[in-house]
């Protein structure tokens, strides 16, 4: 028999300055939904590492978005510590879009935060 992968979680928590002429929900759903295409079965293969510069490739692709003021990454609720390290799975290892917190801040300093959801079934 075939035996499933093995799904990772990851967490984003990621704060971002956007353009003061972005609606700040759009922006957050905007980055959800880049996060969710990133890891999507369709973007990567079974053991395939992750490099945190392409979240933050594809985060500033986003609309609205200026700057990456902080991003902090969590695969199965530990922190991956390095922006220069891949996240590294098993041969059988898929990451997968659990919980995200983005935060944006407009050049007036004030910021507003929103929960980002991935699939369901992740664990903080």
């Amino acid at each position: 028999y075939v035996l499933g992968p093995r799904f990772q979680w990851l967490r984003a928590e990621i704060k971002v300055l956007i353009d003061p002429t972005s609606v700040p929900a759009e922006v957050t759903d905007g980055v959800q939904e880049a996060l969710e295409e990133l890891l999507s079965p369709e973007q990567q293969r079974i053991g395939q590492a992750l490099y945190p510069g392409q979240i933050y490739r594809t985060v500033l692709e986003v609309p609205g978005v200026r700057e990456i003021l902080r991003l902090e990454l969590y695969v199965d609720g530990e922190a991956h510590r390095s922006m220069e390290r891949p996240i590294r799975l098993p041969r059988d290892g898929f990451l997968a879009s659990d919980r995200h917190l983005v935060e944006v801040e407009t050049r007036a300093g004030r910021s507003t935060s929103g929960d980002v959801y991935g699939l369901e079934g992740g664990t903080s």
